[in-house]
């Protein structure tokens, strides 16, 4: 892979990993395993077609609507490592549920989130495929990692993706901006607000109330 065009985790730390994730499956096996993917999810391209995904420029209106963090998945469609990983978003109830807690975000090769406009946000260890980060609905990063030196945002499988999304979830209901903005809108921060509406809904309510506030710090 060229260097500018970040690192795939499986050429680095992906042999453990990887055998996990494919289930020890041969070259041609694997590359019939992403075929049946790509069939059963193509929205997605095969990150599930069951979660309901949004772009990065939609999550911030309707996080700030819902009251829901954000969770970004930043993948390469060539990267082996993005790949094992996808196996478990398919085929994990445990994942699914839980995404429902989050607005969903899913970038795939150039719409990766540039420096240019975020910073080292989404970079903050290197560029490598695949990262996963949790924001509040006002862009600020929640401090959940794998706890590892290096690679800290490569959540390699089922268990350690559901206990991320998890502590981010509790990270979340404790940080300040979600109890400012329940104390603002008069909602218990211990029910939040309830998920009836649209995603579309949600976006144009959200649009009208926040628009003159907007800043490039937020999503």
């Amino acid at each position: 892979m060229a260097k500018d065009a970040g690192i795939e985790v499986d050429d680095i730390v992906g042999g453990a990993d990887a055998a996990l994730g494919a289930g020890g499956l041969t070259a041609e096996e694997r590359e019939r395993n992403d075929e049946v993917l790509l069939e059963m999810h193509p929205k997605s391209y095969g990150w599930n077609d069951k979660i309901k995904w949004v772009k990065l420029n939609q999550a911030g209106k309707i996080a700030k609507a819902k009251l829901k963090p954000v969770m970004v998945v930043i993948s390469q469609d060539g990267c082996s490592a993005c790949k094992t990983v996808r196996d478990f978003w398919s085929s994990s109830l445990e994942i699914e549920l839980l995404s429902k807690k989050f607005v969903m975000v899913l970038t795939r090769n150039d719409e990766e989130p540039s420096e240019k406009m975020w910073g080292k946000k989404f970079q903050p260890d290197g560029r490598y495929f695949p990262r996963m980060f949790f924001l509040t609905h006002r862009a600020k990063v929640l401090p959940i990692t794998t706890g590892k030196e290096k690679y800290q945002h490569y959540f390699s499988n089922a268990i350690a993706i559901a206990d991320a999304m998890q502590r981010a979830e509790d990270a979340y209901l404790e940080h300040s901006d979600y109890l400012e903005a329940c104390k603002e809108l008069g909602v218990d921060p211990e029910i939040g607000i309830e998920d009836e509406e649209e995603d579309a809904e949600a976006v144009s309510t959200a649009s009208s109330q926040t628009d003159s506030q907007h800043s490039k710090e937020e999503l």
